[in-house]
């Protein structure tokens, strides 16, 4: 089972493997699952997992409140059904006061062996270092620390552990955590403001992130994210690229009113020219 509002990548891969995905629609609020369709789902599939991105989502940058998150905990632990939380932007945040215990976090408090965490040092450290971990109790992670990759040669990619190691444990990655949130956030502040400059007049409706990369973007009715890339595509001497919402989706069709765009890659003066770019291409649209 996933959320209806999916990462492309964790999409692929099930795709790739096969497997079968159940859809698992919002609540009302857009905070997380509605849980009375969860509860059906893990009575009638019993799938073998749940995946789920808790903290400032991919795309949408919603976070999963914690009663809700424990409500979610519950059924799937009653159920049978394994949790993989996709926790890697936990460590974003803008203000520590909205911070919620994570998955790994509710899961260690019980003992009750049911989740899976995901963390990555892509999201705070570098891109291109490709490192993670899998945080769990010693029960299900004996699987992966005996399986024949693991045991063959006793991890993966050691020197760039080794390196991430010392960074680490000299306290020097938290610093640059510290920093990035910063960063980050003057960033999406200057997103924001490009929004209700540019797309909110224009009938767009969005929420503020609080943290993570993202802002996921509803569009004026009537518009859907092919015609904003089709308007795009006819703007002279520039190109603005975005993620069309029905990339996170495995039905056709599905999130066409939507846009997700991310903050975290370009400085404020990038982000306020391509906002600007891509609102004229809106305007073009909706005739204002």
């Amino acid at each position: 089972m996933t959320e209806t509002e999916s990462g492309v990548i964790c999409l692929k891969l099930c795709q790739y493997c096969r497997y079968h995905v159940i859809p698992v629609k919002s609540n009302e609020e857009g905070t997380g699952p509605n849980m009375l369709e969860l509860r059906h789902l893990v009575a009638v599939y019993r799938p073998a997992f749940y995946y789920t991105v808790p903290t400032y989502a991919n795309p949408t940058g919603v976070t999963v409140p914690r009663t809700l998150r424990e409500q979610v905990y519950e059924c799937c632990r009653s159920g049978g059904v394994k949790i993989i939380a996709d926790e890697v932007y936990d460590l974003l945040y803008f203000e520590s006061d909205n911070r919620v215990p994570s998955y790994a976090a509710i899961d260690a408090a019980n003992a009750r062996d049911t989740v899976f965490s995901l963390g990555s040092l892509t999201k705070i450290l570098a891109p291109g270092l490709r490192v993670g971990w899998i945080r769990a109790s010693e029960a299900l992670l004996k699987p992966i620390i005996d399986s024949a990759l693991a045991y063959s040669g006793g991890g993966m990619n050691h020197y760039v552990q080794g390196q991430l190691r010392a960074v680490i444990s000299s306290g020097d990655l938290s610093t640059y955590v510290d920093r990035l949130r910063l960063k980050y956030k003057t960033q999406a502040t200057a997103m924001v403001q490009a929004l209700d400059e540019h797309f909110v007049p224009l009938g767009c409706e969005f929420q503020p992130p609080s943290g993570g990369y993202f802002v996921w973007v509803r569009l004026p009715a009537g518009v859907s994210c092919d015609d904003l890339q089709q308007a795009c595509k006819k703007m002279d001497g520039t190109t603005v690229l975005f993620m069309p919402g029905t990339k996170f989706s495995l039905s056709s069709g599905v999130h066409s009113d939507r846009i997700r765009l991310s903050f975290v890659r370009y400085e404020e003066a990038a982000i306020q020219q391509g906002m600007s770019l891509l609102g004229s291409a809106l305007s073009s649209l909706v005739g204002k």
